[in-house]
């Protein structure tokens, strides 16, 4: 920083950064061509900027959120993106999508893709799903995977509230 500057003009830059960076993305959902394509390459990509930024896009203009919701619940079931997919996600943004993603992915999901999905109905207060998740959960031979079932069956009973 240069001992010149003075606070009023560093926030200053900020305000323009923020200006440029609204005005980037309200060019790029008017006029790009594969935007499904662009934010689903992002999502999926190894880079972390990309993935932040995809997921800041959808947070702010969620239109795009029902199509690439696969992509989101991936990232859902990851510890450093899952708060960022959940808040992309939203309450009930795309709850018919999501239950179908959900219902395909619990075939093959351990208890740690159980614990996330279940957190993600939570946050989305989508009970109907959260219910069957647990009866899934309940109905696996994996404890782990059963001890999810058992946890979010409290939350949904009340016990949960009630500890």
């Amino acid at each position: 920083m240069s001992s010149d500057e003075t606070d009023a003009e560093l926030w200053a830059k900020v305000v323009a950064a923020e200006r440029n960076y609204t005005d980037a993305k309200a060019a790029f959902y008017q006029n790009v061509s594969s935007r499904r394509a662009l934010l689903s390459s992002a999502l999926r990509g190894r880079s972390a900027a990309e993935r932040a930024a995809a997921l800041d896009f959808l947070d702010g203009i969620p239109k795009d959120v029902p199509l690439l919701v696969d992509e989101l619940i991936d990232l859902a079931t990851h510890t450093g993106w899952a708060l960022y997919a959940k808040r992309a996600i939203g309450l009930n943004r795309a709850r018919r999508e999501v239950r179908r993603s959900i219902e395909d992915r619990l075939r093959s999901a351990d208890s740690i893709d159980f614990r996330r999905l279940a957190e993600l109905l939570w946050h989305m207060e989508d009970w109907a799903t959260l219910r069957y998740l647990t009866t899934q959960a309940a109905a696996s031979s994996d404890p782990e995977t059963r001890e999810v079932g058992e946890d979010f069956d409290r939350r949904l009973s009340g016990e949960w509230f009630r500890q």
